[in-house]
């Protein structure tokens, strides 16, 4: 049986899987998430892919990164950097950081994969739930921000 032609970033993340997983040539994306995956896992990841979307003084915001005083530190924020930095800083994830140590970690090339496979999936969510809005997602990379691949939104806000 031949093997399908995969897009690059499919590809990609099917090499990153080769590399994390070690199974046997020809395997596609369901094969690993039949032969290793679980249900009760995919649950936990819901959130990162879709996640929870809360207004704030006419700002989308991921609602996880709110917190306790999120709100009142997201206004001050604006005030002191604009909005679209704010947006930027609090629509942020460090991908190596969302997993805090349960289980060995991914490269930063793998971590980029990840991270493309976040962006792809808060493009749908933030198109589906705002479809009058235009926002960009941007994928970060290490050296961008100093440390980390990181994943980021703010919504393209017209100059006219």
């Amino acid at each position: 049986m031949k093997a399908p032609v995969l897009h690059s970033e499919e590809s990609r993340r099917i090499g990153v899987l080769d590399q994390c997983f070690s199974h046997g040539d020809g395997f596609v994306g369901v094969d690993y998430l039949h032969a290793l995956g679980n249900a009760r896992d995919a649950l936990l990841y819901y959130e990162l892919f879709f996640p929870k979307l809360e207004i704030l003084s006419g700002s989308v915001l991921l609602a996880a990164m709110l917190g306790q005083d999120g709100r009142k530190r997201f206004l001050e924020a604006v005030e002191q950097m604009g909005r679209v930095r704010a947006e930027q800083s609090f629509n942020r994830i460090d991908v190596p950081y969302v997993f805090s140590g349960a289980g060995p970690q991914l490269t930063d090339s793998q971590d980029e994969v990840l991270a493309n496979s976040i962006g792809v999936a808060w493009k749908r969510r933030l198109a589906g739930e705002f479809p009058k809005k235009k926002f960009h997602v941007r994928i970060e990379s290490p050296e961008e921000t100093g440390e980390v691949v990181g994943v980021c939104f703010w919504e393209q806000r017209s100059t006219v």
